[in-house]
């Protein structure tokens, strides 16, 4: 028999087609629940369903408007990015955006930009280019900053001021708005919040606690989506990258962050002047960092312990909001004990 002629064998019944035990019958037991199936030359891929793909263009608006989920906003836009093709990507930012504008008006619509879309981009194309979770945590980061000074600069240019002027307008205005809201809200609200201080010395707190505010803020918004979306692992995310299941447990800070830390410590106890609110917002964004890190120390040794479920939650709820000295000595210290090493010894 010629080579070219097919093996009768392997030829199948073309009644199989319409035989519902038949190819049918494994095409639709090979697909789950809700999902639509695609067969390829060599692969098939699985397809959610149409309102389930609609999510992404409208739900980071929504976390967004929401205000207390707004932390997660860039996660649906993230999976997007990571699953599909660009231009429905670039279609989800555009309907998430418009409906930020449409609700909220542009000033919340230039901050959704600032550190949602920016963080988006920056993730997406760290994590696609097969980046290590730190170089695309720095990327994230620094298109925050180049999307908040591009803004800036636009901005004062639109209104011809300058942009330190530009930014002055823009931090006390946040800042009355604020103060407004405070002063308007009931006693009772008031002193759970910010106690017996008067309004314009809580004022005045609040303006140079701001840029450490924002600047701790950004770190938590990069950090928490990337360590969800590296959980979730979308499309063997894990594998492209090298990286086991377990990375984050081993996670620590870049060696060189200990000296600038130690150095912005050491300079806030001299009297620097206006200078001291910008080596204030550098030396907390430093020790969220080593937050982190203990935070990884925790789950290492939560790990070890097999403490795990409710449990577990509970304890990283208690070493956060009650404890947070320890975890950030843990964190910070952890680079001369190296306590996980110790623990895995003993």
């Amino acid at each position: 028999m010629s080579r070219w002629v097919p093996d009768p064998d392997s030829v199948s019944d073309p009644k199989n087609l319409k035989n519902p035990d038949g190819l049918g019958a494994v095409l639709a037991s090979s697909s789950g629940p809700g999902l639509e199936t695609r067969t390829g030359r060599s692969s098939k891929v699985q397809l959610y369903p149409f309102w389930i793909r609609l999510i992404p263009f409208f739900l980071s608006a929504l976390m967004f408007l929401s205000a207390f989920f707004s932390v997660f906003s860039p996660l649906p836009l993230l999976f997007l990015r990571l699953t599909s093709g660009v231009r429905w990507f670039w279609l989800a930012i555009f309907c998430n955006s418009a409906l930020v504008l449409l609700a909220a008006g542009s000033a919340s619509l230039v901050l959704y930009l600032v550190f949602i879309v920016s963080v988006v981009l920056a993730l997406g194309e760290g994590l696609s280019r097969g980046k290590s979770l730190e170089r695309t945590g720095t990327l994230a980061l620094s298109a925050i900053l180049g999307a908040a000074i591009g803004g800036l600069f636009l901005h004062s240019a639109i209104h011809h001021l300058s942009p330190l002027v530009a930014i002055r307008q823009e931090v006390s205005g946040l800042v009355e708005v604020m103060t407004q809201t405070m002063a308007a809200s009931p006693a009772e609200v008031r002193t759970s919040l910010v106690g017996d201080v008067p309004v314009d010395e809580w004022k005045d707190r609040l303006l140079s606690e701001l840029p450490s505010a924002v600047s701790v803020f950004a770190l938590l918004l990069v950090a928490i989506n990337l360590i969800i979306i590296f959980r979730a692992n979308p499309n063997g995310l894990r594998q492209r990258l090298r990286l086991d299941a377990g990375y984050l447990r081993h996670w620590k800070a870049p060696e060189f962050l200990v000296w600038p830390t130690i150095l912005t410590g050491f300079l806030l106890l001299l009297d620097l002047g206006p200078g001291a609110d910008f080596l204030t917002a550098v030396f907390k964004f430093l020790m969220a960092i080593y937050v982190l890190q203990g935070l990884s120390v925790l789950s290492f040794v939560f790990d070890v312990w097999k403490i795990r479920g409710f449990f577990r939650t509970v304890g990283v709820l208690v070493a956060v909001f009650l404890m947070m000295p320890l975890l950030l000595s843990m964190g910070f210290f952890d680079l001369w004990f190296d306590f996980r090493s110790k623990l895995r010894q003993s």
